[in-house]
């Protein structure tokens, strides 16, 4: 087609110019040609060589995925929950007596200090809203606050009539959750809620609200694994995620601001390893304070 083109242009073109064209037209047709020779001694002088290694190939990766299929699933890792709850407790001890505790502590009594903090707060009260709309009707319902801190939500939720217990590892939160009761009085008692879940049907929901940042990848899997060994209709998981600016701001934000969850692979994980199936979901943002909200319920057996 190029070349009837070429041949067309050279028709059409002055007596002068035309033998120049000509010539350059003879020899693009001579190198068209040698390139063609070229291609086909490389790409087609063995076809059976390369038919006989994609057969090969193919063949290996039936081998490899039959292989698969045979082997017999893992099984489920499980970490003794007694002595996973005592190191876990001496760890948030540790983690929370410094200035990372008296962050959180000016957040849940909704004094802050920096700019941070407010939008912390802020953050955490449109959280309570949606969570209150998410659990309606609140009035008797049975809900385990897990991770309680100083028993904000606790109160938040017993004042609308819910029955609540609040449940943390550190026992000096308690002691302030216990502190700060009114006229309505949640439950209060250090535990790991891992222990109060398994084999328990004493709650209609739990919300764990800002807890599985504290935790290493192996303590993270041990609660989800004990999310799996309940039958607690509802599961309310609050996590902080990264933020629009968080790479920016990072360095200027308080430590205790700082850990944040990947959605995607917590989400996930809790599909793998437990029978509860993502309900609903939202993210609550408030400038550098960013969380999502999210509502698992049991799979229909």
């Amino acid at each position: 087609n190029w070349l009837w083109w070429v041949v067309k242009g050279l028709a059409a073109a002055p007596p002068y110019i035309g033998s120049e064209m000509a010539a350059r037209a003879l020899h693009l047709l001579v190198l068209h040609m040698h390139l063609v020779a070229v291609r086909d001694r490389l790409f087609r002088r063995r076809p059976r060589a390369r038919l006989a290694a994609r057969e090969h190939e193919a063949q290996h990766r039936h081998t490899q995925s039959h292989q698969v299929s045979q082997t017999p699933p893992a099984p489920r890792p499980t970490v003794p929950p007694r002595r996973m709850s005592q190191d876990l407790a001496r760890r948030l001890h540790g983690l929370y007596s410094g200035e990372f505790g008296e962050t959180w502590s000016r957040i849940e009594r909704e004094s802050p200090s920096t700019y941070w903090e407010e939008n912390a707060i802020l953050g955490r009260r449109d959280t309570h809203e949606l969570l209150l709309d998410w659990l309606q009707p609140v009035v008797g319902r049975r809900v385990l606050d897990a991770g309680c801190g100083h028993g904000l939500l606790s109160r938040r939720l017993a004042g609308e009539g819910a029955r609540v217990t609040g449940v943390d590892l550190v026992s000096h939160r308690v002691l302030k959750a216990r502190g700060g009761q009114g006229r309505a009085a949640p439950t209060f008692a250090v535990a790991d809620f891992k222990d109060v879940l398994v084999g328990s049907d004493a709650f209609d929901d739990v919300v764990i609200q800002e807890v599985m940042e504290d935790y290493t990848s192996d303590e993270r899997l041990d609660a989800i694994l004990a999310m799996g060994e309940c039958r607690v209709p509802r599961i309310h998981l609050i996590f902080r995620q990264p933020g629009k600016w968080g790479g920016l701001i990072g360095p200027m934000m308080p430590e205790a601001l700082l850990p944040t969850l990947d959605p995607v692979s917590l989400l996930r994980s809790v599909h793998l390893h437990t029978p509860y199936r993502l309900a609903r979901k939202e993210s609550i943002r408030r400038r550098s304070y960013s969380v999502q909200v999210v509502q698992f319920t049991l799979e229909a057996e």
